[in-house]
């Protein structure tokens, strides 16, 4: 019933319906890629668990991404839970816009008390100073549901 009753914003923002098959490889990809286990049985809660805005700031001498999230939403506060991180390659400070691929870069795992924020995060690819580094960050839960992504951007200072 999760595949009938959840839809999920297409690229324009309308909602579309998947099928079951599509639902399990959409939850269970980024979950696999991140070392988290593979959830098999849908979720109970027909609804895609949300994500407040996390934002990051590069830094160019250690190649590293300071996350910024909020530890009170669904993903921190259990178990099997994470904030999932990609990133792109740097870019020109001209670049506005990035649409991929990402490479997965680290998580930051849910916990019965919630981890705190900022995470440190090693950057996939050495950055310079002014650099523009594109950020994509998916939350997962336990029972599997995953997130709409949410995209930020940042200049790599030093």
């Amino acid at each position: 019933y999760y595949a009938e009753w959840v839809l999920i914003p297409n690229a324009l923002g309308d909602p579309v319906k998947l099928t079951p098959l599509n639902h399990y490889i959409r939850a269970n990809v980024p979950r696999l890629q991140a070392g988290l286990t593979r959830v098999d049985t849908a979720p109970a809660i027909f609804d895609l668990t949300l994500l407040s805005n996390p934002s990051f700031t590069a830094d160019a001498t250690t190649d590293e991404a300071d996350v910024a999230f909020t530890n009170t939403d669904e993903w921190a506060t259990a178990v099997g839970g994470a904030l999932l991180c990609f990133f792109s390659r740097p870019a020109s400070q001209t670049i506005q816009y990035f649409k991929g691929p990402y490479r997965y870069a680290g998580l930051v795992a849910g916990a019965v008390v919630p981890p705190t924020s900022p995470a440190t995060i090693a950057l996939p690819f050495p950055v310079v100073t002014s650099h523009r580094i594109f950020g994509k960050f998916l939350a997962t839960t336990a029972d599997g549901r995953l997130s709409a992504p949410f995209r930020a951007q940042a200049n790599a200072a030093a």
